[in-house]
């Protein structure tokens, strides 16, 4: 067995303790990704709570317009009351969960302003629907519509960047990611 002197073994064990202090400081890109990747899955969860209202909405609305019994009253309530509330939540949400990195505060302002410009939206659908202004409430549902379609390019384009890291957002998750614990 060879005789290491007590310089040899400084000078073998300085760098490794060197490289292994190095590889313990947290990334700070790595930590903004790792947070935004939690707060905004939980606000997506929010939001796929949101679609599943609206998809009720629309559904008693047909069902109604089937029996001939829409009501303007408890559609302008339902908006009022639960859509348009769901809406702006979602949009608040977001803006606390956006990232410090440059990077990903761009991807997360997009989804930002689409959330935010739905709440608009809605808003504006309403407006019309107690102006029963028939013009602006098609302007309105075809701006949902069209924010609609910008939401769902925003996954494939976002997931081409994050997956690669380890990460992946889903469109309409049933519960939110638990961070791993240390």
């Amino acid at each position: 067995m060879p005789a290491t002197t007590p310089r040899l073994r400084a000078t073998l064990t300085l760098p490794l303790l060197a490289s292994a202090t190095i590889g313990c400081t947290p990334d700070p890109v790595a930590t903004d990704l790792d947070s935004w990747y939690y707060g905004l899955s939980a606000v997506l969860v929010e939001n796929a709570s949101l679609a599943h209202e609206v998809q009720e909405f629309a559904a008693d609305i047909i069902k109604a317009r089937s029996a001939g019994k829409v009501s303007a009253e408890k559609t302008a309530k339902n908006l009022r009351k639960t859509i348009l509330p769901a809406a702006q939540q979602v949009s608040e949400h977001a803006g606390a969960v956006r990232p410090l990195t440059p990077e990903y505060q761009a991807l997360h302002d997009e989804l930002a302003a689409v959330w935010s410009d739905r709440a608009e939206a809605y808003g504006n659908i309403l407006v019309a629907w107690d102006e029963a202004d028939a013009d602006a409430l098609k302007t309105g549902m075809d701006r949902v519509g069209d924010l609609r379609i910008a939401e769902s390019f925003w996954f494939p384009r976002v997931n081409a960047v994050v997956e690669p890291k380890g990460y992946r957002f889903e469109e309409f998750p049933k519960t939110a990611p638990t961070p791993p614990t240390d």
